[in-house]
C-alpha cells in the first residue's frame, strides 16, 4: 500500500529549499514528500507583500491537488507555518497534521497573538517586509549547532511579509465541525524561539478545542525531539524518525 505524501509548510522567512534534506530522507523511507513555497517569504514587487490568507490558500490548493490525484496527505507545518496550515486546511480531508515546533492559533488570533509571551521583538518593517539579522539570530535559532554551521542556515532567512503576522485566523483545521483533522506534535526540547512550554500549550489548545467547537475529540500524539528551532538543518535524520513515528501512529 502506498504511503501518504508528506507536504511540508515552511516557517516564516524560510524558503522551501531549507527542507530539501528532509524531503530526500523521507523519500528514502518510501514517503513521497515536497515543501511548498509560501508567498509571504517572497518579495514580489510590484505586488503588495503577501498575507497569511494567501499562504493559507497555497497550503489548501497543494493539499487539494494531491488529494485529487488520489493520494493520502500528511501536512507538516513548521513554526509560523502552523498558522496558514490551520487556516487553510479547515474542511480539507488530509490524513493528519504533524506540527513541528509550530504555532497553533485559535480562531481570531494573529501569529503575534498566538505566540503570546514567546513572540520576540519585531524587527523594523521596510517596504512591508521584516528583515532579520542573521548574526544575532544564529545563537537563538541554531543553538543546537556550532555557530559557524548555524550562520549559513540563518543567512537563508531573508525576509517575511509583515502583513502575514497581523492577519487573524477565521477557522482552524483541528476543530472544524465538518471534520477535524487529527494532529500530532513534534516538540523541539532545545527550542529558544518557541519554548517547549509554549509548544505543549499548543498541544493543549488542540486537545481542549472541543469545549467551544463541538468537534470530535482526538488525542494529540507528542514526539519529543532533542533539537532547537530548526531541526531540518541541525538533525534532519532524527527529525525524519519523529515524522515517521507520528505518521504511523
Amino acid at each position: 500500500m502506498a504511503k501518504p505524501t508528506i507536504l511540508i509548510v515552511p516557517g516564516s522567512f524560510a524558503p522551501s529549499t531549507m527542507y530539501d534534506e528532509v524531503v530526500r530522507l523521507l523519500k528514502a523511507k518510501g514517503y513521497p514528500a515536497v515543501a511548498v513555497e509560501l508567498p509571504s517569504t517572497t518579495k514580489r514587487m510590484p505586488l503588495e507583500p503577501a498575507t497569511m490568507m494567501e499562504d493559507a490558500d497555497v497550503v489548501k490548493r497543494a493539499a487539494e491537488t494531491l488529494i485529487g490525484l488520489g493520494k493520502e496527505v500528511i501536512v507538516i507545518p513548521h513554526s509560523y507555518g502552523g498558522v496558514p496550515t490551520m487556516q487553510g486546511l479547515a474542511g480539507i480531508p488530509v490524513k493528519k497534521i504533524i506540527c513541528m515546533s509550530a504555532v497553533v492559533p485559535t480562531i481570531g488570533q494573529t501569529q503575534i497573538e498566538a505566540m503570546g509571551q514567546d513572540m520576540p521583538p519585531m524587527p523594523p518593517v521596510t517596504a512591508g517586509y521584516l528583515h532579520l539579522d542573521p548574526i544575532l539570530l544564529t545563537s537563538a535559532a541554531c543553538n543546537d549547532m556550532p555557530w559557524e554551521d548555524g550562520y549559513p542556515v540563518t543567512l537563508q532567512l531573508a525576509h517575511q511579509s509583515a502583513a502575514s503576522f497581523e492577519e487573524k485566523v477565521t477557522q482552524v483545521a483541528y476543530a472544524d465541525k465538518g471534520g477535524a483533522v487529527p494532529v500530532a506534535y513534534i516538540v523541539c526540547e532545545q527550542d529558544l524561539i518557541i519554548s517547549p512550554g509554549m509548544q505543549r500549550k499548543y498541544v493543549d489548545v488542540v486537545q481542549q478545542a472541543t469545549r467551544t467547537t463541538g468537534a470530535t475529540a482526538r488525542p494529540v500524539d507528542v514526539y519529543s525531539l532533542d533539537a532547537g528551532h530548526i531541526p531540518n538543518a541541525s538533525c534532519p535524520a532524527k527529525l525524519v524518525e519523529g515524522i515517521v513515528w507520528c505518521a504511523e501512529k
